[in-house]
């Protein structure tokens, strides 16, 4: 049951921004009330204890990436935009297809880029040979 419902959190409430009171009519639906606590102050509480354990997987996962990259031979990166809901930055390493930079943003002109991979590449430094924009290089 705990996994119907983290399950069902984490990919309707996290990834489609579904909100808690239409997570907790699903859950009403299949009667769940009767086994697990589905209000929905249970749900956000869970919502947000999964979000904050994925951004804590994400920074332990970027510290632990760039602890081995120390001694790695330098890295061709590639960045670019999507535009799906939203103007989404991304910047990749292109071997691995890790996401150095995965930034939700209004804009997308120069200076918001430079303030996004900033902090990448100072972290970075020495390690990034190439970075290149839709075969391009910058």
């Amino acid at each position: 049951m705990q996994r119907l419902v983290v399950a069902a959190i984490y990919v309707f409430g996290i990834k489609r921004g579904v909100g808690a009171e239409s997570l907790c009519e699903f859950f009403h639906k299949l009667h769940l009330e009767t086994h697990i606590g589905i209000s929905v102050s249970s749900l956000r509480k869970i919502q947000r204890l999964l979000e904050g354990e994925i951004l804590t997987y994400q920074k332990g996962q970027h510290e632990r990436l760039s602890q081995a990259c120390t001694d790695l031979p330098k890295m061709c990166v590639g960045v670019g935009e999507t535009w799906l809901e939203q103007t989404v930055l991304v910047m990749m390493a292109l071997s691995s297809g890790y996401l150095l930079v995965e930034e939700i943003t209004d804009s997308h002109r120069y200076i918001t880029w430079q303030q996004s991979i900033q902090p990448v590449l100072k972290q970075w430094q020495g390690q990034i040979n190439t970075v290149s924009m839709t075969g391009q290089k910058l």
